[in-house]
């Protein structure tokens, strides 16, 4: 695990403006020993049920459904999402895009947003239709 957080702080080191720190190293290491704590709770809590231990997010304990094999090897056993917001998202509010640029989903939302509105449409008037959209397919 620790060869994967040292690849980690190398490509986040080489991504413009952001610079890995000693604090940066001292959280994700916290981090890490957080997570093997709730992953134990987990494990503990869910023994005897025969979901494979690697199918389940080590972060949010949902089931994995996308490339579970790459989330087991790539991202220690959590979502793309979940090991973004562990590891990469920082201090940064959740909600809000971090100095990831080419990670951070929010850094993507934002620029349809902006390019929405160049076409002269409402992203709020998009999400409305979306969400309606969706819950008229499952509902």
């Amino acid at each position: 695990m620790w060869d994967l957080l040292g690849a980690l702080f190398e490509i986040l080191g080489a991504f413009p403006g952001r610079r890995v720190t000693v604090a940066d190293r001292y959280e994700m290491k916290r981090r890490a020993r957080e997570l093997r704590r709730r992953d134990k709770e987990r494990a503990d809590a869910t023994k005897g049920i025969a979901t494979p231990a690697s199918d389940v997010c080590k972060r949010c304990g949902r089931a994995i459904l996308v490339n579970p094999a790459v989330s087991a090897d790539v991202f220690e056993g959590m979502h793309w999402l979940c090991f973004h917001l562990e590891f990469e998202h920082g201090e940064t509010d959740p909600d809000l895009p971090c100095s990831d640029f080419t990670g951070c989903p929010w850094w993507t939302i934002r620029h349809y947003e902006d390019k929405l509105r160049e076409l002269g449409v409402d992203p709020a008037i998009v999400r409305q239709e979306a969400i309606h959209r969706i819950s008229s397919e499952r509902y």
